[in-house]
């Protein structure tokens, strides 16, 4: 988890990774080009130095085993059916997160990103995914369908307990 080491942990004095000096190299030549534009005298002095070796991280696909501990650890459990749903698309988790009924046709099992949810300020938003591409179609496999009818059925008994509209 190369990528979350730079961004999401705490560093806590340790040294920062290729990727992160990186980052803060583009991020201070953005701005020391911008004073030299703007400011007589001011040089960009960060042109000059060499950029960090980054890493190619290689993205590890989970084997068979560990895809029946994750399903068996969400059995039952409230995110079951969007672990396997995740499973048998492959959708980012932003796009899986905004992802609503309108969005899904269990009968012709397909389902459309159009939309993705992110953090911003503690609020969940939602916002367009995350290139052009991504908004797309993806077939669904038939234990992906049959796992979203169960959540619906479910979720529209909970509704009618609740006494609030259904999907």
């Amino acid at each position: 988890d190369t990528a979350r080491d730079c961004s999401t942990r705490k560093r806590k004095g340790q040294p920062l990774c290729g990727r992160t000096k990186r980052n803060i190299l583009i991020r201070v030549r953005s701005v020391l080009e911008w004073g030299s534009r703007n400011y007589e005298g001011v040089r960009n002095i960060a042109r000059n130095v060499e950029p960090p070796l980054v890493e190619d991280r290689e993205d590890v696909a989970f084997d068979g085993e560990r895809v029946q501990k994750l399903l068996n650890a969400a059995r039952g459990t409230e995110i079951e059916s969007a672990v396997i749903t995740a499973i048998g698309t492959g959708l980012r988790r932003g796009e899986l997160c905004a992802l609503r009924w309108c969005d899904i046709d269990l009968d012709k099992a397909i389902l459309r990103v159009r939309q993705s949810a992110a953090l911003l300020d503690g609020r969940i938003i939602t916002k367009a995914p995350k290139t052009k591409g991504s908004r797309r179609d993806v077939s669904m496999p038939d234990f992906v369908v049959a796992a979203l009818r169960a959540h619906c059925k479910q979720q529209a008994e909970r509704h009618r307990l609740l006494g609030i509209g259904s999907r």
